[in-house]
């Protein structure tokens, strides 16, 4: 009966709720299904008796008392009333409670269920706790009746042998899983060898028992890549070294969500002591897509939907042969999904709640919103982390930059570069940080990745960074490490095609750690040969990304006048790039002699402000040293130009006569395959560094107004939308 003064709730946990326990996020779960469906939650800690006041609380359960999906008891001198207490480790039960168990009842419940997670008992047939005194300490917490309910099918016969001692419910109490949240599409690979490997607490027996088994089960072999996060790193000392074909991850390093996207099959073998014990690992990695390989001995749990190889041999060959049957492989993916949806799902748990408390007491809790901000703090626009990375040019920072400048007044975008074009950043009133290169720091690339982690995770803690938009050919150890360590911050990969050849690079692999592949577009995507065209699917694409959009160009009378340039005379700007690790001055000198000779034209070289070298061996030539150049090419009359990203959609798509000049070096894009397109195509002229010999007849045919025009018109008809604005609008969903 509730007495006078005491608050009613309708669920009661009771247990340890510090940061290391095991269940914690399997009870956030529960909770946050509570609030949506109208019950109300308290939590009653037993805190250990070393704990600190205000560190020991786990993140997840944290989350939910801030947000009001959850109240903490109270201190005062009436304990809580629930109809429902709920202890989820009753093998943890006797130490949580302080010295001398508490002097008073923390909470009143009409009933408390005693969830066993795990046997009762290891292989041995030892004991892993007192189940007699755990039922009586749980009266004694509760004043109310106890009933004892099995997770799984194999603990329910052990729990029936203490019958006569316990009460044993009808109800299973599975774990839940929301399907949604892990949820991965797979996508056809191209890989040869499957990614195999388990996430799992750095602790003895939720690991193979000795190096042997170890190697048994995840070999050291080039038919398979093996990845694993949270590894007891003790059974590994005798290795020397990871092994070629291995990934380790410590623990708590990247989010279980984003790892298992990376593994096609998820192998659990505990040590001989856990291995009756079921993971709820298991779980999330069948709702993910991922395969998983079992000890037969959970059979029962998990039938067909899951394998139950003899020995690591017999595992390694069925793996390989199944991932190379994709159609085989994506229905054994079906059945493990399904398993967590019919058993495990949202409604798996609600149903039964409601079989034991009867209907909630509050009406569904609308979208939680944190308690811990100042009141002024919830309507302030939410902020977002751009990274780029360095390239030999500004285009990474550049699209960055046009995707910034569209993101609703929602969002605050603030910017970590690499690249030492920083001030176009702040010019533009944008917040941003410089994060040099390896290469000019002179530092060793692994103790800077390192480096890089810590200052973008500094980052977001402090701004509350709400996304991680990170534009570059291939995200550094230490960017995917910042934006997987946490569910809740979101990461976007805005990765352009053409890369310079089709074989599978790792790099392509990183698009599993992230949510959002946005992939801006290529004008060129026919003569598209490179590694991403063959994992398109994982990508959004929006239309080519530009800086600027067509009113935001000077007119010809203005661009001439800031430039300093003659009105009536014909106008070419070179912008060949950067010239960082490839001289141009060959090229441009070539040019510039070429040019002079026509008559009165007026040449104006483009130089970069990140450019390494100084282009001055030209001084009766203007400069155009703006940013971006873009602004100033109704200036010209035709422009020769590299054919990088944002050159090429730049000029092309504001219909201006262009001269591609490739920048063939490896480590760029294809930018041959763009310049060829539009030749092929009529869109612009094409003159290759390897041969300039054509240069005096290209220009004689550039000088020719008809050319310019018939140019200009063939770009007119295959313009395109500018996508940046599609690009923000993707960033905007995902984040909410």
């Amino acid at each position: 009966m509730r007495k006078p003064g005491q608050e009613q709730f309708d669920v009661a946990y009771i247990g340890d709720f510090g940061r290391s326990s095991a269940v914690a996020s399997l009870i956030a779960d529960e909770i946050a299904l509570h609030a949506k469906a109208g019950y109300f939650t308290v939590l009653v800690p037993l805190a250990a008796a070393d704990a600190q006041d205000g560190e020991a609380v786990h993140p997840a359960l944290d989350a939910l008392v801030r947000t009001g999906q959850a109240s903490p008891a109270g201190s005062g001198p009436t304990a809580p009333a629930a109809k429902l207490a709920l202890i989820h480790e009753p093998a943890a039960l006797l130490e949580s409670l302080p010295p001398g168990r508490p002097a008073a009842q923390p909470v009143s419940a009409d009933l408390a269920v005693v969830v066993a997670n795990q046997p009762l008992a290891d292989l041995s047939g030892a004991a892993r706790f007192d189940v007699a005194r755990v039922d009586a300490v749980v009266r004694e917490l509760t004043g109310g009746r106890v009933a004892w309910s099995p997770a799984w099918p194999n603990i329910r016969a052990q729990l029936a042998s203490k019958s006569p001692t316990i009460e044993v419910s009808d109800l299973d109490w599975s774990p839940v899983i929301d399907p949604e949240r892990w949820a991965f599409e797979r996508e056809v690979p191209t890989r040869l060898a499957p990614t195999i490997g388990r996430h799992g607490r750095p602790e003895r027996d939720d690991w193979p028992d000795d190096l042997k088994v170890f190697l048994s089960r995840y070999p050291l072999s080039r038919h398979v890549a093996v990845s694993l996060l949270g590894v007891y790193q003790p059974r590994l000392s005798e290795l020397g070294r990871t092994p070629r074909n291995w990934t380790l991850f410590p623990f708590g390093s990247i989010a279980p969500e984003r790892f298992l996207r990376s593994l096609d099959f998820l192998v659990y073998h505990p040590g001989w002591r856990k291995r009756t014990t079921i993971d709820r690992g298991i779980l999330e990695g069948l709702a993910s897509g991922a395969v998983a390989v079992l000890p037969h001995e959970l059979e029962p749990a998990f039938g067909e939907a899951a394998l139950y190889p003899e020995d690591g041999r017999d595992a390694l060959e069925a793996m390989v042969t199944l991932f190379r049957d994709r159609q085989a492989f994506l229905a054994q993916v079906r059945r493990g999904q399904a398993l967590v949806r019919e058993a495990h799902g949202p409604q798996v748990h609600l149903d039964r709640i409601k079989a034991l408390v009867g209907a909630p007491s509050h009406k569904p809790a609308p979208r939680a919103r944190d308690q811990s901000r100042p009141k002024g703090a919830r309507g302030r626009r939410r902020p977002l982390l751009f990274v780029s990375s360095n390239g030999v040019g500004l285009g990474h920072l550049s699209r960055l930059l046009a995707i910034a400048n569209r993101m609703d007044s929602d969002f605050q975008p603030i910017f970590a570069t690499m690249s030492q074009g920083l001030s176009v950043v702040r010019d533009a009133g944008y917040h941003a940080e410089y994060l040099p290169h390896h290469f000019y720091a002179s530092c060793d690339p692994g103790a800077w990745n390192d480096w890089l982690r810590l200052e973008l995770t500094r980052l977001i803690e402090v701004f509350d960074i709400g996304a991680l938009i990170y534009d570059g050919g291939s995200p550094y150890r230490g960017v995917w490490e910042a934006a997987a360590n946490t569910a809740r911050v979101k990461s976007v990969w805005c990765r352009r095609a053409m890369w310079r050849d089709a074989l599978w690079d790792q790099a392509i692999d990183q698009a599993k750690f992230v949510d959002l592949v946005i992939e801006p577009g290529e004008l060129a995507e026919s003569h598209d040969v490179g590694a991403t065209v063959a994992h398109r699917g994982q990508a959004r694409q929006v239309e080519p990304i530009l800086l600027l959009d067509e009113a935001d160009l000077l007119s010809r009378e203005e661009a001439r006048r800031r430039l300093g340039l003659d009105r009536d005379r014909p106008a070419v700007l070179l912008q060949l790039g950067s010239g960082n690790r490839l001289s141009l001055v060959p090229a441009i000198d070539h040019m510039v002699a070429v040019l002079e000779k026509c008559g009165d034209v007026q040449p104006v070289i483009a130089e970069w402000m990140i450019a390494d070298r100084s282009l001055d061996h030209w001084p009766q030539v203007r400069r155009l040293a703006g940013f971006p150049n873009a602004a100033y090419f109704r200036a010209f009359d035709f422009i020769v130009s590299s054919a990088g990203y944002n050159s090429f959609h730049e000029l092309l798509h504001f219909g201006i006569p262009t001269v591609f000049v490739p920048i063939e070096v490896s480590y760029l894009d294809n930018q041959l395959a763009r310049a060829s397109f539009a030749a092929d195509e009529g869109l612009a002229l094409c003159l290759r560094l390897s041969d300039t010999k054509p240069l005096p007849e290209i220009v004689r045919q550039m000088m020719d107004p008809e050319t310019r025009a018939r140019l200009v018109e063939t770009c007119h008809r295959m313009r395109r939308p500018n996508g940046a604005r599609a690009a923000a609008a993707l960033i905007s969903d995902l984040v909410g």
